[in-house]
């Protein structure tokens, strides 16, 4: 699992303690795509902001995970 995850929310968005275990829980998984040596050295930053839009969307999430010679961003 992930180890350091920092999540935030923006626009003065607070998030509660069960949706940022759930982003915990969802995010962590990624470490099964790289390699065990690269786990130790990967990070993750999820930034969610609220947005009410009137297509149905309320929320918009960022997701940065940084493995070695990498970023991905989502």
């Amino acid at each position: 699992m992930i180890a350091d995850i920092d999540i935030t929310g923006v626009g003065g968005y607070v998030l509660d303690e069960p949706t940022k275990k759930y982003i915990s829980k969802k995010i962590g998984r990624l470490d099964r795509m790289v390699t065990r040596h690269a786990r130790k050295t990967i990070n993750a930053s999820v930034k969610i902001e609220e947005v009410n839009r009137d297509n149905g969307n309320k929320y918009e999430v960022e997701v940065i995970i940084n493995v070695p010679d990498h970023v991905i961003k989502a």
